[in-house]
């Protein structure tokens, strides 16, 4: 049985969607985290958020064969 840590590593993202991206710890039992940090791309403070992530999501390869109720 593997024996988890009280602490994770979360993803906090830029609400200015610039793609920045900063990592932090945070107890696995506590509240989303939101700060409010400097943003180099616009060059401002700005809110960043935690967002979730999915686990096992699969990208859709290509487009399905339609179906035909034939």
């Amino acid at each position: 049985m593997a024996v988890r840590s009280k602490n994770t590593v979360i993803k906090l993202f830029s609400s200015a969607k610039t793609g920045v991206m900063r990592t932090v710890f945070r107890p696995r039992v506590a509240r989303p985290i939101t700060q409010v940090k400097y943003d180099p791309i616009v060059k401002r403070m700005v809110l960043f958020e935690e967002t979730k992530t999915r686990r096992g999501a699969v990208e859709p390869r290509g487009k399905e064969p339609k179906k035909s109720d034939d």
